[in-house]
């Protein structure tokens, strides 16, 4: 007997893709449900200018921060300088590493007596030394942009000096 020589072509099976579709079904919802969606915050800075104004208005205040190892330098551009606050903790060597050397509530509450003496004021320059860490340099910009202020048992904020301008402390002041 002569066998058949022709095979039968196997059939190609039918691909079940049900399991897989419950599984993204269950799987997609959870995923975004559960997923962290960050939220990034973006400060608008300002440099200053080079150019001098050419209008004769009395000088308005012009607000300067310093931002030193040792201290917080609060001053006027055309006035000089308003007040120091020193740092608490200083140590040599160790000046300014800590978000806990500087004495925030203090800075909060020179900057709101400023607000209050020269309202149409919303502009202060940023001056940092390079030996501060980063993470100073943000919480000066946050102090100096708005203050907490509770109110009826609700906390508030309220603008101080919004528009900040950075720049590098000079080498006289370090």
């Amino acid at each position: 007997m002569i066998r058949n020589r022709r095979r039968r072509q196997p059939e190609t099976p039918e691909l079940n893709i049900t399991a897989f579709m419950n599984l993204m079904v269950i799987l997609v919802p959870f995923l975004l449900i559960t997923a962290v969606f960050t939220r990034l915050t973006i400060i608008e800075l300002n440099l200053p200018s080079g150019e001098a104004s050419e209008n004769n208005e009395p000088p308005k205040l012009q607000l300067e921060v310093s931002i030193l190892p040792t201290r917080i330098v609060v001053g006027d551009r055309a006035g000089g300088l308003i007040q120091e606050l020193p740092n608490v903790q200083y140590e040599e060597g160790q000046a300014g590493s800590s978000i806990d050397d500087y004495q925030w509530e203090e800075l909060s509450d020179l900057l709101a007596k400023i607000k209050a003496r020269s309202i149409d004021t919303k502009a202060v320059t940023l001056r940092i030394h390079p030996a501060i860490h980063y993470d100073i340099a943000v919480r000066t910009m946050d102090t100096v942009r708005a203050k907490q202020i509770v109110r009826n048992a609700e906390v508030v904020l309220a603008e101080l000096f919004p528009n900040i301008s950075i720049g590098n402390v000079s080498e006289g002041e370090r």
